[in-house]
């Protein structure tokens, strides 16, 4: 069996935590499956691993369109939201999409993936 992961890097922006990343697989129809995110930063622990149960397992499309319902804390965001945001992106860099102009509101700008293929 072959199996497929991506890692994706994000710069949050109006939060504690400074760098989310996140581990994806992809299923048998080509959509990423997370795995788990880690952080850097100042950021809650519990927040994280509530977020990582959030997300385990699931198609990364679909947790982000949940946890895009989540309210926001302070600075017109939160955990969740910016979470919901770097989903996103991974989906667009997997789709093809190009993704050039979506970060012209952001500094700095968040683009990093990188695949691996494993052999079990």
């Amino acid at each position: 069996m072959t199996t497929i992961n991506k890692q994706k890097s994000f710069k949050p922006q109006g939060i504690c935590y400074t760098l989310f990343v996140i581990n994806f697989d992809i299923d048998q129809d080509n959509d990423l499956i997370c795995r788990e995110v880690r952080t850097l930063g100042n950021g809650c622990k519990g927040m994280i691993t509530t977020l990582n149960y959030i997300i385990k397992n699931r198609k990364a499309k679909e947790v982000a369109k949940e946890l895009e319902t989540f309210d926001v804390c302070k600075n017109n965001t939160s955990c969740a939201l910016e979470l919901a945001k770097a989903l996103n992106e991974a989906v667009l860099i997997h789709s093809g999409a190009d993704i050039s102009q979506l970060h012209s509101k952001r500094k700095p700008p968040i683009t990093n993936i990188g695949l691996s293929i494993q052999k079990n």
